[in-house]
Formats: structure tokens, C-alpha cells, sequence
């Protein structure tokens, strides 16, 4: 901790005021912003919740499944549940979050001030850092990308300075707090082989192998695997694999963090040969800056930071491909982060380049030049968040609609407040019978506010329902019923079915007649089972006829 203690001893009284506006601007821009709900995010929190409450490290309680791809993320929300059991788990998690970009901005800053970048720049690098739109969103809504980004940051500094124990402890955890931190261990050894530490590196290894052996074998012996049940779902089933992965699509979204995607509102778009052209042109154009600003790390000095984030950034589009996964935004989070990292370098070393070039009698006008497109940027990121807390500026919606999706208004779907409810009242019908088991495509929201138990129909926490995918059990049903996710609800013949239309393809008549949609005033359906209508307490007007989920014919073809 010495180097800590000494550097902030260093620290001038200008920086502590630009410090307070990093620290001002995190909390701004996740506590003025509407609520943002994400479902994956309520399943950490469940089983958070669980773990806490002495229920187990489960979902379901009594089913020893790990239903969470972020054991160590969830355990550090378990840990603090147990300290401030009066803050519910999902307003934890949030602010959890807010705190850990904090330490992300605050750390950033530090690694560019050593590496000569001037006081003005990394502090506005900093502000870029935090206003990234697709990380406040996640970190808002209480998933894990922020941690896992503070956790590789932590590695990389502590590695860098010969320190072996706590990195080789958190290496070791690391792809239980993300899948891909394995891309971490190769970034790492290659970014102290560059910085001439190569002795650190086996003792670096051995501890991670060490402690992941000891994780694994924990999971084992309580789960009977060490790998998250999604991961095994996602690998194996159709409904996750049929779509695929495409680097071309990947490697465009860098693109999505270039100036001109920043005012333009919208994101690289691809598909058409002019549309692929185009983004894959603006995307290159992000990779030079990365690839400037690596070779500006390193001839300061910074050659850890400058090749272990590269490995990085190469490791993570390499894992995506390998694995061709069907891609979700908040994949490309810490792949977003690295690339501004590095690209906050690249501008710093065009500026140097382009100011060497100044006469001397012009630099005082370049000084006002740049402090006045800082002021821009910085007006429109407030004019943005303004529009979207006051709603505010009616008369210039075209701009701050535009600027508002790239800083702050991205919105989950108004389904979640729905699930909430549902689950409420549902909570009310089942009293005490816990064992009340109800069918769903989406579990997170859900099943934290629900009493009962789950049948997740896509297998992520229920690996029972991969079971459907056998050719003995598809045999047993008929022919009409062997399409997702009717396979399941029929073999398994849970309680209730609850779904978002989209989620569900038509329904076969042999589903319509065992269940019966309820007649409730939400975009989501809710099903229960006709035999159960005469045992729970259900309100007559919910029982009044009401269309089946989606009637229209389906071929029998169209199988799982």
C-alpha cells in the first residue's frame, strides 16, 4: 500500500478539485437517470438474495444448480446483503456498481497521469470513460461488467509492480466473475513479459491454478459441476446456437465509439455490402487509435498496461469467435472499455504530433480551440441528461433523441415492472405452497419477487429442461408438441406458464387444452393448469375467455 499512500501525497490541489468533478460526474450520470431493469441482473440478485438469507447458493431452493454465470459477483452481493440486510439486493447491487466506477474512473486517471498524459486530457479521458453508454447501462442495472473490469484492473497493476498473491488469487476466480476471463491469464503474462518481469509469471500462474482448482472443486462438491448451468445451456441447445456469431459484426461495433457515431445518434450498421463497407471503415478507424495509443503507453514507459490490454482487447474478440456465441450488448462491455482506454492514448498522441507542428504564436489559440470543444461535448452530454430527467428542450428532440442513445437512454422493455407484479399476485394465490412450480422464458425478475419455484424452459437454471432435447423424450410426445418451449411445458406439466408473446412461438391444441390463458391487463401471459382453476383463489373476471397464446398454425416440422 505504500505506493498508494505516496501517490496520493502527490497529488496537487488542482487535481483534488478535478478528482471531486469524476467523482461528481459518476454520480450524476447513475443516480439521475431513470430505473433501468435488466432480467439476467435479477437472477444474480436471487440467488444473492438465497445464498444470503441461508437458503443456499441456489435459485430454486433445494436444487443445487449453479444458475448464475457470476459466482464471486453474486457472493460479493451475498456479503454485503449479510452486513445491510435493509437494502434489498437489486438497489444494492446498483450502488455497488456506482462505487466500483468510481475506483474504475479514479484508477484510470492514475495509469495515464504516469504515463505523461497531461492533467486536462486524462481527466477528460476519465469523463469519456464513465459516459460510455452500453457500461452505464449495465452498471446500472446491477450486472457485472463494472466488477469484472475493476478485477482486471487490479491484476494488471498489482502484476506490474512484481506483486504475485492477490493477483494470482483474483486471476484464479476471474472466470467465475466472467466466462471469458480465461482471454485475462494470457493478456497478464504477456504484459509482464513485455515489462521485463518474466520471473513473476510462473509464481503469477501458480497461485491462479491454485485457487481456480480450489473454486472448482467447491462448485463441484456442492453442484456436481464447476460450470454455471447457462453455459452448458447455451452450448448445447438450438435456441442458442442457431443464429451464430459474426466477426465482421463484432469488430464493427468498435465503431460505435467513434466521434461520428457519438453525434450521429445510431450504430454502425451492417448486413448490405455499402452498409458493411462503410462501418468496417469507421471500425478500422477506432483500431488505429487503439493500436497509436498502445505504442504511445509504451514508449513512456507503460509497457504492461500497453500489451496486456492489447492481448486483451485481441483475446476478447478471439474468444468470440471460437465459441460463436449468439451476441448480447453487454458482451462487448469490457471489450468497449479497453478500446477507449487505449484510444484516450491514441488522440493524446495525435495531439502531441499535431501541436509540435503549431507555430508558437498560434498555440494560445489552440488552447481556447480545444477548452471550447470540450465545453461542447460536455454541454451536449448535459443538455442529453437534462432532456432526459426534465424532459426538458421540446424544441430541439432531434439532437437530444440522438445524443440521449449514445450517453443515457437506452430502456429496458416495460415487461419487467409487469413480471413484478404478476409475481405478486401469483404470491397471493400460492400462500404457503412453495412447491408451486411455474414454467417461464424469462426467470430474473420473476423469480426474485416470487415465492415458489421455476422452471426455467431455456435450461439456464434448470437443467432438467435440457432433457427435451433427447430423442427418447421428444418420442413420448406428440408430434405437434416437440417445439420449443412446449416440449418442456408438456413434459414437465408445471402449474402456471408465464411468457412474453415474442418469446413463444404458436401454441399446438394439445398445450390449449391443458392450460388456460388468464385474463389480465399485461403484455405478458400468464397461463395456469384448467385442473388447478377450482383450487386456487382466482378472481372470477380473471377466468373469462381469453385468446390462446399465439393460435396461428405452426408446422409440425419446425421441431426443437
Amino acid at each position: 500500500m505504500h505506493f498508494f499512500w505516496s501517490g496520493l501525497a502527490r497529488i496537487r490541489a488542482i487535481e483534488w478539485v478535478l478528482i471531486f468533478v469524476q467523482v461528481a460526474f459518476v454520480l450524476a450520470t447513475r443516480l439521475g437517470q431513470p430505473p433501468i431493469d435488466i432480467d439476467d441482473a435479477y437472477t444474480h440478485f436471487h440467488v444473492a438474495q438465497n445464498w444470503a438469507e441461508g437458503r443456499g447458493f441456489v435459485f430454486n431452493e433445494g436444487e443445487r444448480v449453479i444458475g448464475t454465470t457470476s459466482p464471486v459477483y453474486v457472493a460479493a452481493l451475498a456479503g454485503l446483503h449479510r452486513v445491510i440486510p435493509w437494502i434489498p439486493v437489486h438497489i444494492l447491487a446498483k450502488r455497488f456498481n456506482m462505487l466500483i466506477d468510481i475506483a474504475l474512473v479514479l484508477m484510470a486517471v492514475w495509469w495515464l497521469a504516469r504515463a505523461g498524459m497531461p492533467l486536462m486530457m486524462r481527466h477528460a479521458a476519465g469523463l469519456i470513460l464513465t459516459a460510455e453508454p452500453l457500461r452505464m447501462h449495465y452498471s446500472l442495472a446491477g450486472m457485472e461488467m463494472s466488477f469484472f473490469i475493476l478485477a482486471v484492473m487490479v491484476i494488471f497493476e498489482l502484476a506490474g509492480r512484481g506483486q504475485w498473491i492477490i493477483p494470482g488469487i483474483i486471476l484464479g476466480v476471474l472466470g467465475w466473475i466472467r466466462p471469458e476471463g480465461a482471454v485475462v491469464w494470457v493478456a497478464v503474462c504477456g504484459g509482464l513479459w513485455a515489462a521485463g518481469r518474466v520471473r513473476v509469471i510462473p509464481r503469477l500462474i501458480g497461485v491462479a491454478v491454485v485457487v481456480a482448482a480450489a473454486m472448482a472443486g467447491s462448485l463441484a462438491s456442492w453442484c456436481g459441476t464447476f460450470i454455471p448451468q447457462s453455459i452448458i445451456a447455451k452450448s448445447a441447445a438450438p435456441w442458442y446456437t442457431e443464429t451464430g456469431f459474426s466477426a465482421t459484426m463484432f469488430m464493427i461495433r468498435l465503431g460505435d465509439l467513434t466521434p461520428f457515431f457519438a453525434i450521429h445518434g445510431t450504430v454502425a450498421n451492417w448486413g448490405r455490402l455499402s452498409d458493411n463497407i462503410n462501418s468496417i471503415l469507421i471500425a478500422s478507424a477506432q483500431i488505429g487509435l487503439m493500436a497509436t495509443g498502445a505504442a504511445w503507453l509504451w514508449q513512456r514507459g507503460q509497457r504492461m498496461l500497453a500489451t496486456g490490454w492489447s492481448l486483451f482487447e485481441a483475446g476478447w474478440f478471439a474468444f468470440y469467435a471460437a465459441a460463436r456465441p449468439n451476441i448480447i450488448d453487454w458482451y462487448y462491455v469490457p471489450y468497449f472499455f479497453g478500446s477507449l482506454l487505449l484510444a484516450c492514448a491514441g488522440w493524446q498522441a495525435i495531439g502531441e504530433a499535431v501541436w509540435a507542428r503549431v507555430p508558437a504564436g498560434l498555440r494560445s489559440w489552440s488552447r481556447v480551440a480545444a477548452a471550447a470543444a470540450i465545453a461542447l461535448l460536455l454541454g451536449c452530454y448535459w443538455l442529453s441528461l437534462s432532456h432526459q430527467i426534465t424532459r426538458a428542450g421540446r424544441g430541439c428532440d432531434k439532437l437530444t433523441q440522438q445524443l440521449a442513445f449514445r450517453f443515457n437512454s437506452i430502456r429496458s422493455d416495460a415487461r419487467e415492472p409487469e413480471y413484478e407484479q404478476i409475481a405478486k399476485i401469483v404470491n397471493g394465490w400460492i400462500g404457503e405452497r412453495k412447491e408451486t412450480r411455474i414454467g417461464c422464458t424469462e426467470i430474473g425478475v420473476f423469480g426474485y419477487y416470487y415465492r415458489g419455484r421455476v422452471l426455467d424452459v431455456y435450461g439456464l437454471i434448470s437443467p432438467e429442461a435440457m432433457d427435451v432435447l433427447k430423442p427418447e423424450t421428444l418420442a413420448k410426445l406428440p408430434p405437434g408438441c416437440r417445439i420449443f418451449p412446449y416440449a418442456a411445458l408438456m413434459t414437465f406439466k408445471p402449474e402456471m406458464f408465464l411468457t412474453w408473446p415474442k418469446f413463444a412461438p404458436p401454441a399446438p391444441p394439445q398445450f390449449n387444452e391443458l392450460y388456460q390463458r388468464l385474463n389480465m391487463e399485461f403484455d405478458v401471459h400468464l397461463f395456469v393448469r384448467r385442473d388447478l382453476v377450482g383450487r386456487l383463489p382466482i378472481p372470477p373476471e380473471m377466468l373469462k375467455k381469453k385468446e390462446p397464446l399465439n393460435p396461428e398454425p405452426r408446422s409440425v416440422d419446425q421441431q426443437l
